[in-house]
């Protein structure tokens, strides 16, 4: 159980992690947790969050009569994954760095 909560965490925290390394260009700059914790714990930030969330589940459902059809192919579905899951970290990023930026 603690393990579960701490896979969470972190995978609720490691996007503002990485938005603070690209935003000051150091390495160290991602393990700043007081600076990160501040911009993950903000309504803005839930809510980008799961928003990006439902958006990742509903494009799979959308995803999947599109995987049936050119699963015949094998390659297809691969390439249709791999399109996904660019289209959906590239709109998950740019709600949660709205959302950090929000609180300064």
């Amino acid at each position: 159980l603690i393990t579960l909560l701490v896979m969470l965490l972190t995978y609720y925290v490691m996007p503002a992690a990485a938005l603070s390394y690209i935003e000051e260009g150091t390495f160290s700059a991602g393990f700043k947790f007081g600076k990160i914790f501040s911009k993950a714990f903000t309504g803005k930030w839930l809510g980008a969050y799961f928003l990006s969330l439902v958006w990742a589940g509903a494009a799979a459902l959308i995803a999947i009569p599109f995987v049936l059809v050119t699963a015949i192919t094998i390659i297809g579905p691969i390439v249709i994954y791999l399109y996904l899951g660019f289209i959906i970290m590239t709109t998950m990023y740019a709600l949660l760095g709205e959302a950090y930026g929000a609180k300064k």
